[in-house]
């Protein structure tokens, strides 16, 4: 499975100082995939104004400003133009879900409007196909979730995507291959003050 990692640039008009062009590329990625057999989860990695603050959402800030009302607008402008053009049932055998946002940072967002962001994106994608969609937990023990997006409200195929950082910090650096398993099975009892730290709750 391969998890692309998409900057919004690529599918709506670029603005400042960043330039578009990596679309092609995912065409043929996803070309390459099916030839090969393998899979591929689509994840729209950098939002206008910044999701997280960190250097990989294309905007680094000591603060993400993305949650307002021209943010979001851009945000599900390119995801209605991934959604049409890779969430199409004949894309299926290679495109095996589609995330909405990489990692926005909850300690730093307001909780309410991403998750409402979450549920307009879930239902835009749900107008094109079943195509899984995909939702990070925001660095928040993934429970936040609970009871949101399920079956209850008509939703199917949605998936609470997990990222388990053991490689920032002294604290992980030092640990064995069992304190790191240990570590991994356990993160449901764990939360992330900041990405470089980890404490038990």
């Amino acid at each position: 499975m391969i998890h692309t990692n998409l900057n919004l640039l690529s599918y709506v008009e670029p603005w400042g100082p960043y330039i578009a062009g990596a679309a092609p590329y995912l065409d043929a990625a996803i070309d390459w995939a099916r030839q090969t057999g393998l899979k591929i989860i689509i994840d729209l990695h950098g939002a206008p104004k910044s999701q997280n603050g960190f250097d990989h959402s294309g905007h680094t800030a000591s603060w993400p400003s993305w949650g307002d009302a021209e943010s979001l607008s851009h945000t599900h402008a390119a995801l209605s133009v991934i959604s049409q053009k890779y969430a199409k049932p004949e894309m299926q055998d290679v495109v095996i879900a589609i995330q909405f946002l990489n990692e926005p940072f909850l300690l730093k967002l307001d909780r309410e409007m991403v998750k409402q962001f979450y549920n307009d994106a879930y239902w835009s994608l749900r107008d094109i196909s079943d195509t899984p969609a995909m939702m990070h937990d925001g660095f928040e023990n993934p429970s936040w979730l609970n009871g949101f997006l399920t079956t209850k409200d008509g939703a199917s195929n949605v998936i609470v995507d997990h990222h388990e950082y053991q490689i920032f910090g002294d604290g992980v650096n030092g640990m064995s291959i069992d304190q790191h398993i240990a570590l991994a099975c356990n993160s449901v009892c764990y939360k992330r003050p900041t990405i470089n730290t980890t404490n038990v709750c």
